[in-house]
């Protein structure tokens, strides 16, 4: 999944100064990850790649929401998540206030 994930990446004109993923291989296994270890995998990923504009967290199983506000602080950098920023996203689309304080600086601009 991280070789399609870098490649649709670059096709769609990101540049992915690092990339790691958790080893899931199971439709079960994200529901095992803890927020507290998400969010320390995730800011040990950014660490490797200081010079990056954005840290993206993608698994539409993982819980990210909760961390997204707290990875934005610790990261300085803005942090978007599959699941959380696909529904922003389609939210947006459907004309409805997408604004929401406390899960990063997306989500609180709307």
């Amino acid at each position: 999944m991280n070789g399609l994930l870098r490649t649709f990446l670059g096709e769609s004109g990101f540049e992915v100064l690092a990339l790691k993923g958790l080893g899931i291989t199971a439709i079960s296994e994200p529901s095992k990850v803890s927020q507290a270890d998400l969010q320390k995998f995730s800011a040990g990923v950014f660490a490797s790649a200081r010079k990056a504009d954005a840290l993206f967290v993608s698994c539409g199983g993982l819980r990210t929401l909760e961390i997204l506000e707290p990875l934005e602080r610790e990261c300085k950098v803005p942090v978007v998540s599959s699941t959380p920023h696909a529904l922003w996203a389609g939210a947006r689309l459907l004309g409805v206030d997408a604004k929401a304080k406390g899960f990063g600086r997306l989500i609180a601009k709307g």
